[in-house]
């Protein structure tokens, strides 16, 4: 999955699944409305250590990811859905979060979905 400049492309989609999950502004206010928050975590260069990335088109986007991952109320919440049937928690993911936001502040968090990566 990537971001690009109207949400998060999933180019691979599931069944069910969109192809995009697009951004959205109400009244066409940019002060208010709800993006899309693509996070990943990904081995690092030459196979060492680990980097995180998260990414979104507005700053409220990120800073409610950055919020989730680091809250662990919410964090415990995502760890289940990024386990595999063995209940061990992938050590490569990427998740997308919607965030709603009123004047670019994070009012409500959910999770979408989530990939484990290999």
């Amino acid at each position: 999955m990537r971001t690009v400049h109207r949400g998060v492309e999933n180019p691979n989609p599931r069944p069910g699944e969109p192809r995009l999950f697009t951004d959205s502004y109400t009244d066409n206010s940019p002060e208010e409305g709800g993006v899309y928050a693509l996070v990943s975590r990904l081995p690092g260069a030459a196979g060492k250590g680990d980097f995180m990335t998260f990414l979104s088109n507005r700053s409220a986007g990120y800073v409610g990811a950055l919020k989730w991952f680091t809250d662990p109320q919410f964090a415990s919440m995502i760890a289940p859905k990024l386990a595999d049937t063995s209940g061990k928690v992938a050590t490569h993911y990427q998740v997308v979060l919607k965030i709603k936001f009123k004047d670019d502040v994070p009012t409500e968090i959910t999770y979408v979905l989530g990939r484990q990566l290999t």
